[in-house]
């Protein structure tokens, strides 16, 4: 077992614990924002995608957590599925006045039984969540709403990165998304927009 922690390795945990700090006040807010008005029709389409998103993510990396995974795919798959619970407690603190009934199915069926099924389920399902969810940060009516929707983007965004990484794929070109405050970067751009 190797003890050194190269640098790659050493750059990504901070990179990830940097973008925690950053995000972790936006989620702070969201979970203590005062009651606010009831969603629209539209919003609760939003968060109801959203939240039955978010389980299958949770479901997907628990599940992970039961296979034989090398230390660095264990230890995305934990630091994953630790986001996506906060995300699941975020989105239940901005759907209080919401009313949205969720899915919530305890039951998923991945049927990957080894790593390269795992990551590649994880892939499609980190790119569907990070595309669903910018969706929604464009299409939100209730801007009390958009900033936790935007952590959760940013978070999406970063684990179809991880996941691509894992599988040893090119890593995508920087962008936009690669900034080093995206959460201030997409709310300029989405509230200029209305």
């Amino acid at each position: 077992m190797n003890d050194v922690i190269g640098r790659r390795t050493l750059l990504r945990t901070a990179g990830a614990a940097g973008l925690a700090a950053l995000t972790a006040p936006a989620v702070a807010r969201a979970q203590t924002a005062p009651r606010g008005e009831p969603a629209t029709p539209g919003d609760r389409a939003i968060l109801k995608y959203m939240f039955d998103a978010e389980y299958i993510q949770v479901a997907l990396y628990t599940h992970a957590l039961t296979l034989e995974l090398d230390p660095q795919v264990a230890a995305f798959a934990r630091a994953a599925l630790a986001r996506h619970r906060v995300h699941v407690r975020t989105l239940r603190a901005v759907n209080i006045d919401a009313d949205v009934v969720v899915n919530r199915s305890t039951v998923f069926e991945f049927g990957e039984q080894d790593q390269q099924g795992f990551l590649l389920n994880a892939k499609r399902i980190e790119n569907a969540a990070a595309a669903g969810a910018g969706t929604a940060v464009t299409l939100i009516e209730d801007q009390q709403r958009l900033e936790p929707l935007l952590v959760i983007l940013t978070d999406e965004l970063a684990h179809a990165g991880s996941v691509a990484r894992l599988l040893g794929e090119p890593a995508a070109e920087a962008g936009p998304f690669d900034d080093p405050q995206p959460l201030a970067a997409m709310r300029l751009i989405l509230t200029s927009a209305n």
